[in-house]
């Protein structure tokens, strides 16, 4: 079954490049997704950049890169990258300073890039979302939500945030949905907003086992 086998996140107050490490070595073969967001409300953000330790190639999944007057430097974007055994430290960059810089990292099991489901909207208010996706029954769906106000957000049901909503920029995800869904975010200010997200595909596989009365089988013989 799909599971997240560890997740953290990290915050800086300002800064173009932000970087944590996973708690535990990671297993080869499985997924890394990396969140990453902010804002600068002076200037534009281009997509950001990620790398890190073991020299793995990240693949953007979905981002929103929202520029101009009112909205700049509102970015959120969902990255992942194939793992290998042993520890490893992530960063990211981006063209100009995020205030603040959130990065939330997370190691996924049991679950496959291909046929990745992805979606990203914006809006202006106390809430986001993204535009309404089908979600896969046992993947994982990881989004990366923020606001330029200073605010705290709460989860959209069936979703946990990754560093408990505070200061205006957070990681939400689930396990536990499937169907239609808009991963609904909701912040305690209006203000303009963001959100991308990724769902990912269960590879697990069920084996069903037969039960039924036994068969008794009888062997002939003979004698010369």
């Amino acid at each position: 079954m799909a599971s997240i086998v560890q997740r953290t996140s990290f915050r800086l107050g300002t800064g173009t490049s932000i970087s944590g490490a996973f708690a535990s070595n990671l297993a080869s073969g499985n997924i890394i997704v990396v969140t990453v967001g902010g804002n600068n409300n002076a200037a534009d953000v281009t997509p950001v950049s990620v790398a890190d330790s073991q020299s793995n190639t990240y693949t953007q999944a979905a981002a929103v890169n929202e520029t101009g007057a009112g909205q700049k430097g509102d970015y959120e974007a969902v990255f992942y990258a194939t793992a290998k055994s042993g520890a490893d430290t992530v960063s990211a960059t981006a063209s100009a300073a995020l205030n603040p810089a959130f990065l939330g990292i997370y190691e996924l099991s049991n679950v496959t890039t291909a046929d990745l489901v992805v979606s990203s909207g914006t809006n202006t208010g106390a809430s986001g979302s993204v535009a309404s996706f089908t979600a896969y029954t046992n993947g994982i769906a990881i989004a990366m939500a923020s606001n330029l106000s200073d605010s705290t957000l709460t989860a959209g049901t069936n979703y946990t945030l990754l560093n408990g909503g505070s200061n205006q920029t957070d990681s939400q995800f689930s396990t536990t949905i499937a169907g239609a869904n808009t991963a609904p975010i909701f912040f305690s200010v209006s203000g303009h907003n963001g959100e991308a997200l990724a769902d990912f595909k269960s590879t697990a596989v069920a084996i069903f086992l037969q039960s039924g009365p036994k068969r008794q089988y009888r062997r002939e013989g003979f004698r010369r």
